[in-house]
């Protein structure tokens, strides 16, 4: 009887601790921020609280072809671009999200409750193989979040201006 239970435990265990693996997100490395991993890049930020105050940088895979989706600071969402790009645009912002560690940011997640009015942003960037780095905050930023945001939006605001 005691032989039994003890297995019945270790099944248990075992059993819980499959789930959990289960369970647990695959984390990027930096190793899998590589143009041909990236499925899908969105970037966000808002600078306070007037209209059109907010800022959207977005590629997507449509029809085999990648695809910038550039909405601006202070303009509407009708006047948001969207326009093919090439593989030399995303190993640009690679070599940005590798520069500032981006990996790093994943499941950052603050916020500063105290602030009504006050600027946030949320990052999400999915690789072929399901793994994502995701991140937002409002008043709280990751380390090296404004050299990215700055670089990035150089990026995307040169193609937006073209």
């Amino acid at each position: 009887m005691k032989t039994k239970v003890i297995i019945i435990i270790i099944i248990i265990l075992i059993g819980i601790g499959g789930l959990y693996h289960m369970g647990r997100k695959r984390k990027v490395k930096e190793e899998d921020l590589e143009i041909s991993n990236i499925k899908s890049f969105y970037f966000t930020y808002t600078n306070g609280y007037m209209i059109n105050s907010y800022t959207r940088y977005q590629i997507v895979i449509e029809e085999e072809k990648y695809i910038a989706k550039i909405k601006p600071y202070g303009k509407s969402e009708d006047e948001e671009k969207e326009i093919e790009i090439n593989h030399d645009f995303i190993e640009k912002i690679v070599t940005i999200l590798k520069k500032y560690e981006v990996t790093k940011w994943d499941g950052f997640n603050k916020s500063d409750h105290d602030v009504m009015d006050g600027d946030s942003f949320s990052i999400s960037i999915t690789m072929i193989n399901d793994k994502s780095i995701n991140a937002s905050g409002y008043m709280k930023w990751p380390n090296n979040f404004r050299n990215v945001r700055d670089e990035i939006s150089v990026l995307f605001m040169n193609l937006y201006n073209e």
